[in-house]
Parts: structure tokens; C-alpha cells; sequence
């Protein structure tokens, strides 16, 4: 029976690796449906006439189970949950340890994830430095506040000093989100072409929602 099931679980497993390619999570949750399937079977197992109904039935089941889980992982690799995650990356303060003399407030609320004590503190100010604009533009963004997000990161990355590549990057992922498709597939083929912060990244981005 094992084997039967472990035959149309590689199939699976290999169609999906095709399309997804995260062999690691395909893996971990092919054996997880697997175990749950084998579970089932043995409960219901004493209800089948024969060992050949018995097989097909398994047969039928796990053929079931591959297309969900195919579906299911297509859900979570469509290019609107991959654009999710890489909005959801935390992208760290160069050179700051948590604890240490160096950080100041609004630093030390960053490193600690208090994104919205990060843009209170840096509103206060009259003047911003272009990295209190950059660290200001991602923090709107960890809120999900995409359209004052774009507005510091563009000025960012306007100003061609450090964080302008990183801030065009988040600044084109955040017009994704808001729909400004023209002005993000823009930006997307700046970084592809200077190849610049996350260009990989920014490649599959473009072929997913232009192609």
C-alpha cells in the first residue's frame, strides 16, 4: 500500500517541483498529506471487498490528493502571495546591534519591529536624512501604508546616495500593490537592467505579472 501511495506522491512531487521549484516545503508538506492519507486508509481499510478494490481505491485517492496539492501550492506561490512575501521582508539596519550605545530611538524601535513607533518618531521631524527617509518609507510599508511608503522611497531613490537601489525595489513592490502597474514594470526593468538590489527577484516579478 506504502508503495502504491509513494509512486503518485514522487509524481506529485515532481510536477510541482516543476512549476514551484521549492523542493524543501514540497517535501515536508508531501509527507505530512501522505501520513494523514495512510491514516484515513487504515480507518476505512476494513470496509473494502478485496485487495484489488482496496488498490484502486488507494489509487483513486492519492491521484486526489496530488491534484490538491497542486493547487494549493500554486495558491501559494501565485505572484500576488510571492509579491506578499517579499513586501513582508525584513530588511535589517546595516551595521546596528540590538542593545548596543548606537541606537537611538527611532533605530531601536526599528530593530524591535515597532514599525509604527518608527514613523512617529521620524514624523516629528522637520528634516529627514536620506536614510530617516528610506528606514521611514519601510516602516509605512510593514503597515501596509503603500501610498505614503511610496512617497518617502521615491524621493530615495531619487536621490542616487545609499539605500536609492533598495529604496526602488520596495517602491516598485509597493505600486504593485497598489495597482500602478505602468510605473512599477518601469522600475522593475531599471533594476533588471543595472542589475541592481534583488534584479532576480525583480525579473520574476516582471515575467509573473506581464508576462
Amino acid at each position: 500500500m506504502d508503495d502504491h501511495i509513494d509512486d503518485r506522491i514522487d509524481l506529485g512531487k515532481k510536477l510541482i517541483q516543476e512549476q514551484m521549484g521549492s523542493k524543501e516545503q514540497v517535501d515536508r508538506f508531501m509527507a505530512q498529506r501522505k501520513s494523514d492519507l495512510l491514516r484515513a486508509l487504515q480507518k476505512d481499510k476494513a470496509n473494502k471487498t478485496s485487495i484489488g478494490s482496496y488498490r484502486v481505491y488507494t489509487g483513486i485517492a492519492a491521484s486526489v490528493l496530488i491534484v490538491l496539492l497542486i493547487s494549493i501550492l500554486v495558491y501559494e506561490y501565485a505572484p500576488g502571495r510571492e509579491l506578499d512575501n517579499y513586501l513582508s521582508e525584513y530588511y535589517a539596519i546595516p551595521n546596528i546591534e540590538r542593545g548596543t550605545e548606537k541606537v537611538n530611538d527611532w533605530r531601536k524601535y526599528y530593530v524591535d519591529k515597532d514599525f509604527g513607533s518608527v514613523v512617529e518618531q521620524l514624523s516629528y521631524l522637520k528634516e529627514l536624512s536620506v536614510e530617516e527617509q528610506y528606514f521611514l518609507g519601510l516602516s509605512y510599508t510593514y503597515q501596509s501604508n503603500y501610498s505614503q511608503a511610496i512617497e518617502f522611497l521615491e524621493q530615495v531613490e531619487q536621490s542616487q546616495l545609499p539605500f536609492s537601489e533598495q529604496a526602488k525595489w520596495y517602491a516598485a513592490l509597493c505600486l504593485l500593490k497598489t495597482n500602478n502597474l505602468e510605473d512599477a514594470e518601469k522600475k522593475l526593468i531599471e533594476i533588471i537592467e543595472k542589475k541592481s538590489f534583488k534584479a532576480k527577484e525583480a525579473e520574476k516579478l516582471l515575467k509573473d505579472f506581464y508576462d
